[in-house]
Parts: C-alpha cells; sequence; structure tokens
C-alpha cells in the first residue's frame, strides 16, 4: 500500500511538471500570437499605401505618356 502511494506521488509530480510546462508553452505562444497579428495589421496597412501609391503612378505614367508627341513614321 505505501509503495503505492509513492507511485502515485511521483505520478502527480509529473503530471504537474508536465502541466506547467503546458502552460509556459501557451503563454508564448500566445505571446507569439499576439506579435505576429500585430506585424500582419502593419504588413496590410503596408501593402494598402502600397496600393494607393502604386495608382498614383499609373496616373502619372498615363498623364506623361498622354503629353508626349506622337511618334513619327522615320524614327
Amino acid at each position: 500500500m505505501a509503495a503505492t502511494r509513492v507511485d502515485l506521488g511521483r505520478f502527480r509530480r509529473k503530471v504537474e511538471a508536465d502541466l506547467a510546462q503546458v502552460h509556459k508553452t501557451q503563454d508564448q505562444h500566445s505571446r507569439l500570437l499576439t506579435a505576429l497579428t500585430g506585424e500582419v495589421s502593419t504588413l496590410k496597412s503596408d501593402v494598402s499605401t502600397l496600393k494607393t501609391d502604386m495608382a498614383e503612378v499609373k496616373d502619372s505614367i498615363k498623364e506623361i505618356l498622354r503629353r508626349l508627341p506622337p511618334l513619327s513614321a522615320d524614327g
């Protein structure tokens, strides 16, 4: 009977240690997820700005091309 109690005590300590490790890992993953979420938000904003900038570049190029004199057949 005493051996069973010792085994149960060891088992309980092992389970508690494993659970503590799971919580530690979960906390690390939560922090990483929070950081990644912030980075994704920043990237989305950057992409939106880039799309706007590229639209302006396209409009500028169209205007430049519109103002150029037509090419002559002589080259």
